[in-house]
């Protein structure tokens, strides 16, 4: 736990005076304070080894993601010191490959506030950063690329599955087009992965969306394409000339026509009687010499594919991504425990030393809410931590990580004194006991009891991938907590959950058009706001959001409309006891007032400029969201102004412009004292009342 109030810009005091009636539509003046950024260090991925050839030796490759860019680093295997940093102009690094000549490229993955979205290339002798960037096609990113046998780099993207050539003896890229079999539905996303390059020439890749993978054939010379089936999975590798997989219990070999030529089962290797024949292996490393590496969960297993015979190696200390050395070593990485081990294959000692490196990136905050007591809980995109201020000492400490893996925790609420909160991938819902000490364990993924964050496990019930984003959370009128959600990848719509946080039971309404993507609730009914956007791949089913009111008692939906014409998403509801309104924002910066009882709109007014949008809740979605005040207003936050709607006059005004843009998510402290998000910095806002001069 540590303090912000010296951190980053903070304490920074940004106050200008706005005199009363200077600007129309501004009528108070206020200060902010920027609290500073919650969470650092929170967010490390990802583990590469590389033979250096300047340094010629290898070395351990990792990076700390930022939405305001990204740092990779290396270390040196012995003493896990780092050697180099370099910053990257993007939000987390993808993946890196190595070329013939020790040169690496990079994929980039865009960020908020960074370019992203690219391919860059690191020169082992002048120890420099490229960037090659990417042809200007809308709606795509890289999701794959691999160094080809001609030298070229051959990138695949999301969301078209598109496939790009760079070459790096021109520097020119050339689009081949989307090699994507038909049917191809509108707005669907489609990856383009698992990019590889046989013998031939002829460029492989796996085109993943709904319903399921496909494996297609590309000509690099002209783009034209034809959809085989080599593979069962997709998840192909290259062995010289032939193409391979691994089917679990043996290694399956197609040539170039995409025919089985042979196939190896481990079972008939000599030692093979040492495991059960259920054993499932996991092919993790293989070359031409005959070798391949294999894992039974932390058992390392040579595999010589000539002589025919199973040797154990080595034992790893603890998981983590694992990786091999050019000199017959294994290299596992725990990000989370800050350390790695080397693992030699030939009976030596492995040594486990701690990562050298020290976060200094934050992370952009994507949940806030106030408990009973005024401390301000939030949580950041990705890094799974949990930070609360206390707005009495101006402290803020990060809680730490909840202690079972996933990408983001994304919001916060308090029932009953307890900390309730959703977690993205998988759908998984925790609380925390602000009573007990913070006390997460990682071993079991916060399932013992004993577990501070405790884990209740997936919240899809029979159907688990109707459940994989939970983003907002609010008390219902019986004490039940209800959640709204967004599907699994490839998986339709979403559902509304119904949690009981006396038993533990949970019930899912299930939605197959839409996801649910906003929920509050009066005394009586729920309401809920969808967005046409499902899991990942699936297809959009639906052109225009709903809203959707659900009765508790009955377990069903009393109404639904299409509330906002053209809108894609409704991005926040609110009730607002004041007034006895329900009020919402859309992704086409739309203010609603709803009837709860009549469900009829009242009004609606335009918001000047667009929301912040944040990966994943939802994509090219701008998140508006708003708050009803102890004043009886609604407070809103959009991308570069603060804002409120007076219910009396039926008027929004705009407040003082932030110090930091990109706002997401607001909340009141005490009356008139309201804080929000700004990238990874939190600020406070003070309302003040103009002084008149006579």
């Amino acid at each position: 736990m540590f303090s912000n109030r010296i951190r980053s810009l903070g304490p920074l005091l940004i106050a200008w005076v706005v005199l009363f009636g200077v600007r129309s539509d501004r009528t108070f003046a206020g200060v902010y304070e920027d609290l500073g950024t919650p969470v650092i260090g929170a967010w490390k991925q990802g583990a590469w080894v590389f033979w250096d050839p300047r340094l010629k030796r290898d070395l351990l490759w990792s990076q700390e993601c930022s939405q305001d860019g990204a740092i990779l680093y290396c270390l040196d295997l012995e003493t896990g010191q780092v050697l180099e940093e370099y910053d990257i102009p993007a939000r987390e690094i993808g993946d890196i490959r190595s070329s013939s000549d020790g040169t690496l490229y990079i994929k980039g993955v865009s960020g908020l506030t960074q370019p992203g979205n690219e391919l860059m290339r690191f020169n082992p002798y002048r120890r420099t950063i490229e960037r090659l960037g990417l042809p200007g096609t809308p709606r795509n990113r890289i999701a794959s690329f691999t160094v080809g046998w001609d030298g070229n780099i051959y990138v695949g993207t999301h969301r078209e599955g598109r496939l790009f050539r760079f070459s790096p003896f021109d520097h020119t890229w050339k689009d081949l087009g989307q090699v994507v079999p038909a049917p191809v539905l509108p707005r669907q996303h489609i990856w383009l992965q698992n990019i590889q390059q046989l013998s031939d020439k002829t460029i492989l890749a796996s085109v993943v969306r709904a319903p399921a993978a496909q494996v297609v054939a590309v000509n690099p010379m002209t783009g034209s394409f034809h959809e085989v089936k080599p593979t069962q999975s997709g998840g192909y590798q290259i062995y010289g000339k032939d193409l391979m997989e691994s089917t679990g219990s043996g290694i399956r070999f197609y040539d170039v026509q995409f025919q089985v030529k042979s196939e190896i089962s481990y079972l008939t290797f000599d030692g093979a009687d040492q495991f059960d024949t259920d054993t499932r292996f996991s092919l993790a490393s293989i070359d031409n010499k005959n070798r391949a590496i294999l894992r039974v969960g932390r058992e390392i297993i040579r595999a010589d594919l000539h002589q025919k015979r199973l040797k154990r190696c080595a034992k790893l200390p603890f998981e983590g991504i694992v990786l091999f050395t050019s000199d017959d070593r294994a290299v596992v990485v725990d990000h989370e425990a800050n350390r790695f081990c080397v693992v030699p294959l030939d009976g030596r000692s492995p040594h486990t030393r701690s990562i050298g490196y020290k976060g200094k990136r934050g992370t952009q905050i994507c949940g806030l809410n106030k408990t009973s007591d005024g401390i301000i809980y939030g949580t950041n995109i990705i890094g799974m931590h949990i930070f609360r201020h206390n707005p009495d000492t101006g402290i803020t400490e990060d809680m730490g990580d909840v202690g079972w893996p996933g990408g983001e925790v994304y919001n916060v609420m308090e029932h009953k004194g307890r900390i309730y909160f959703g977690t993205y991938g998988g759908g998984y819902w925790g609380v925390y006991d602000p009573e007990r000490p913070w006390s997460p364990d990682p071993e079991t993924d916060g399932r013992e009891p004993t577990a501070n964050p405790y884990n209740f496990g997936r919240l899809g019930g029979e159907e688990p991938n109707s459940v994989n984003r939970p983003f907002e959370y609010v008390t219902g009128p019986h004490g039940r907590i209800f959640i709204a959600a967004r599907a699994n990848y490839r998986s339709v719509g979403g559902a509304l959950v119904e949690f009981d946080p006396d038993t533990g039971n949970r019930k899912v309404f299930r939605d197959r058009k839409r996801s649910v993507q906003t929920v509050t609730a009066d005394d009586t009914y729920i309401f809920a706001g969808t967005n046409i956007h499902g899991g990942r791949g699936s297809g959009d089913q639906a052109d225009v959001a709903t809203l959707f009111v659900h009765d508790p008692k009955t377990g069903t939906r009393i109404f639904e409309q299409e509330v906002v014409p053209e809108a894609k998403a409704i991005v926040s509801l609110r009730y607002n006891p004041s007034d006895q309104r329900v009020y919402g924002t859309t992704d086409t910066q739309v203010l609603f007032a709803l009837d709860p009882r009549s469900f009829q709109v009242l009004g609606q007014w335009t918001i000047r400029s667009p929301g912040t949008p944040l990966a994943g809740v939802p994509e090219d979605v701008g998140m508006i969201h708003i708050t009803a005040a102890s004043d009886g207003c609604v407070y809103g936050v959009t991308s570069r102004d603060l804002f409120r709607f007076i219910p009396e006059q039926k008027r929004i005004e705009y407040l003082d412009t932030p110090p930091i843009p990109d706002l997401y998510q607001i909340v009141e402290g005490k009356p008139g004292v309201f804080f929000m998000a700004a990238r990874s910095h939190l600020l406070k806002y003070r309302l003040q009342t103009p002084v008149y001069f006579r």
